[in-house]
């Protein structure tokens, strides 16, 4: 009886935990004013090299001037 309420316990803390995570908002305005376009080395591996492109591509999309002034 006592390990089912601590396990309720447990899990209740650990949902309301997760439900206030999820509240956060990021604007593209954030996530600009913050990233820094990524540069990759020819020593680099070729999976590090595509997800800096991917990264530094949302960053094109989201922030360049011709994109904030649509």
């Amino acid at each position: 009886m006592i390990v089912t309420k601590r396990i309720f316990c447990a899990t209740t803390c650990g949902m309301m935990m997760i439900l206030q995570s999820g509240c956060a908002n990021v604007s593209p305005a954030s996530f600009c004013a913050l990233y820094v376009p990524v540069y990759t080395d020819s020593a680099d591996s070729e999976e590090t090299r595509r997800q800096a492109d991917v990264n530094n591509a949302v960053w094109l999309a989201l922030c360049t001037q011709e994109s904030l002034a649509d």
